[in-house]
């Protein structure tokens, strides 16, 4: 990565934009290229921070968290309890990279499809069990969580599950002749950049008009080559319905209901967060309240006929920002605030059935020969499913277990070693997964899966990171919202919600934003 200084006199840059590699266009007329200099960066730089200031794009920047007060057993967070200017910019890709339309398309047309297919999975729990055996066996916190699962913590005669789940896509281009969509992972807990998402797309679609049509005084309508993103608005829209069904269910007003939102302690992306909760309240007059789990430890209410009540306000949907690691139950009393939690009535966004669907291991065994199609509607939708399958492989104990080892040691490189953990960070990749082969005893491997590695090819962009523009070689990844409502195992909600794009060094194999591996994007339609 080049970091290009822009303090006093920035050194001379030629980048050309957008950098697309011909075999990939579709479209005759599509943008003409630009040269961008160090006078038409600095005014696009200039540009992108006003605005990103003025909207809100920002983090809490590092050791400057919201503080939570802690005694032995409880907790007292405040979201504002920092000072304003320790802030920073959401790092982000200048202008919208590259992505082609086809597979753009592809990737949201079967959203619905996963949305399902995570639902009629969470409804076999002999499946959920048996697929997640090994891994539990040595990995505690699946093993807690299924545990918990198992428990059937909720008696409630009616049962609400609410999911927001993001399939995320890379595209895999071994070759100059070929492109495909495949999937990384499928994310059924606190998928993040709801708000953020939508904002750079709005953020990207004012430069490219700066950058063509003001400096450059071209004349382009760029609705051609930019897909509208309705993400922020799509959730807000299936939380919405989800709470509002609650209230029609139990013959209350949602003026007299809120959604819970459990975050984590010290959390850094508060705006984005903020950002869907305004929302909710500026289209529906919903409001949110905001929890760790073990500020809930204290003061929520279960009652006898399965109400949740915080601060003498009846909770109508559960909404998990946290709970997606080890590090958010650090006691046992997350835990029995977990619990807790599942008894209740409220709507679960998601529940524990999805929460565990949505793990690593859940995607290696759907992709096994006829197990996705057990929980398919028609043969076309697992079709379209499996298409965008990568290959998958068991770490478990079993009959090809030395063949997979063997393969993977000849060429490290191409697999990536993922555990059953959300969040980025977390996967093991070349020397690592050598050592981990060679040292890990038979059941330490089963809480891996091993993936063979997508290929992207990768494309020049420019970027604003904690002030700086950087330079590099970038690989550009697709995620798809999906809402999802069910009662009782009848399907009331089945859309698709947005879309967010996330772009990083090809230097760097983790994904993740939050994480400080990513930044955010849009896609430029080719």
């Amino acid at each position: 990565i080049k970091i290009i200084k822009i303090h006093r006199k920035m050194e001379e840059l030629s980048f050309t934009y957008p950098n697309i590699d011909s075999n990939l266009l579709n479209n005759d007329s599509f943008l003409p290229t630009i040269e961008i200099t160090s006078k038409t960066l600095k005014l696009l730089t200039k540009e992108a921070e006003t605005w990103c200031l003025k909207n809100g794009f920002i983090f809490v920047a590092p050791n400057s968290s919201n503080s939570s007060t802690k005694t032995e057993n409880t907790e007292k967070v405040d979201d504002f309890n920092f000072n304003p200017i320790q802030t920073i910019i959401a790092p982000f890709i200048l202008l919208p990279s590259p992505f082609p339309k086809t597979k753009f398309q592809q990737a949201f047309s079967i959203e619905t499809y996963f949305n399902k297919l995570v639902h009629k999975v969470s409804l076999d729990k002999q499946f959920i069990n048996e697929s997640l055996l090994s891994a539990s066996k040595v990995d505690s916190f699946t093993c807690k969580l299924l545990e918990l699962y198992n428990q059937d913590l909720d008696k409630n005669q009616i049962k609400f599950a609410h999911g927001i789940h993001r399939s995320d896509y890379l595209l895999h281009q071994p070759d100059s002749e070929t492109t495909i969509l495949q999937q990384v992972e499928i994310n059924t807990i606190s998928s993040s950049f709801i708000t953020f998402g939508t904002m750079i797309c709005s953020l990207q679609k004012y430069l490219l008009h700066y950058l063509y049509n003001v400096i450059n005084k071209k004349n382009i309508n760029f609705e051609n080559y930019l897909m509208e993103n309705h993400g922020l608005n799509g959730i807000a829209e299936s939380l919405a319905f989800a709470t509002q069904n609650y209230c029609d269910t139990y013959n209350l007003s949602k003026f007299n209901t809120s959604i819970l939102m459990v975050i984590q302690s010290n959390e850094r992306n508060i705006f984005d967060q903020r950002g869907l909760a305004f929302k909710l309240f500026d289209l529906y007059q919903i409001t949110v309240i905001r929890k760790t789990l073990l500020e809930l430890h204290s003061c929520a209410i279960v009652t006898s006929d399965g109400k949740l009540i915080i601060d003498d306000r009846e909770i109508a949907m559960i909404y998990y920002r946290s709970g997606y690691t080890p590090n958010d139950y650090p006691s046992e009393l997350e835990w029995e605030t977990r619990a807790n939690l599942e008894r209740s009535r409220a709507v679960k966004s998601p529940t524990l059935a999805y929460q565990l669907v949505g793990t690593k291991k859940m995607q290696q065994v759907l992709a096994l020969p006829n197990i996705l199609e057990r929980f398919t509607e028609n043969e076309e939708e697992a079709k379209a499913m499996r298409s965008t399958f990568a290959d998958l492989f068991s770490l478990s104990q079993n009959d090809n277990i030395d063949s997979v080892i063997a393969t993977a040691l000849a060429d490290p490189h191409n697999f990536v070693m993922k555990p059953q953990r959300e969040g980025g960070g977390n996967n093991l990749y070349d020397d690592q997964i050598t050592t981990a082969l060679k040292t890990m005893s038979s059941e330490e491997r089963a809480a891996y899966i091993l993936m063979r590695r997508i290929i992207p090819k990768p494309f020049k962009t420019l970027a604003i990171k904690n002030s700086q523009i950087l330079s590099f070689d970038a690989v550009s990844e697709l995620g798809i919202f999906g809402g999802f409502l069910s009662k009782n195992d009848q399907i009331l909600y089945n859309k698709v919600s947005g879309y967010l794009a996330r772009t990083k060094s090809i230097s760097v194999s983790e994904g993740g934003v939050a994480a400080g591996f990513a930044m955010l994007d849009s896609p430029l339609l080719i």
